[in-house]
């Protein structure tokens, strides 16, 4: 059951209604544990979306997993109306490359605005060195898996949804 105000998370057109259906060590389980997260606490996603798109309101339409077009298949998307954030997460020190970030640019200016995100556990110094700052005029932002522990670990969303991803990533 969905907290009332909460975005409703979908994965491969299915809604999600439970942590559980989620766990595993794969890139794509903790992605999936991190939108979970984010659908069921306003505040945590708040904190992310000031992150990531600091003059953005709060509002969010829907976060989505794994949504395919023909510029490939991103691994999540927050939808927040006239802004979309794409993520693409990387498991370990891998970086997404600038040709799969490129292909989702695309969805960013259909939308009028959004970020282009690279999340794994690369530095943000390093990140800086190898990730281009813009894609076709679309800024390209770098979230280090160790921004979001601390935000879990300050401000736990549930334990269980907490312990999946810190323990995992």
């Amino acid at each position: 059951m969905r907290a009332q105000g909460n975005p409703a998370l979908t994965w491969h057109g299915r809604d999600v209604t439970s942590v559980f259906d989620l766990l595993g060590r794969s890139e794509n389980d903790l992605t999936a544990a991190l939108a979970f997260a984010l659908t069921r606490s306003p505040d945590f996603l708040h904190r992310l979306m000031k992150r990531l798109l600091p003059m953005a309101g709060r509002d969010v339409a829907a976060v989505r997993l794994e949504t395919r077009d023909t510029g490939g298949r991103t691994d999540l998307e927050i939808d927040c109306g006239s802004d979309l954030v794409i993520i693409e997460a990387k498991r370990g020190w891998l970086l997404p490359s600038e040709s799969q970030l490129g292909a989702y640019a695309p969805r960013v200016h259909k939308r009028g605005g959004g970020v282009l995100v690279s999340l794994s556990d690369t530095s943000l110094e390093w990140s800086a060195r190898v990730l281009p700052s813009t894609i076709d005029e679309v800024p390209v932002v770098h979230l280090p898996w160790d921004l979001i522990r601390d935000d879990l670990v300050r401000q736990p969303v549930r334990p269980e949804i907490t312990e999946v991803i810190v323990q995992r990533s």
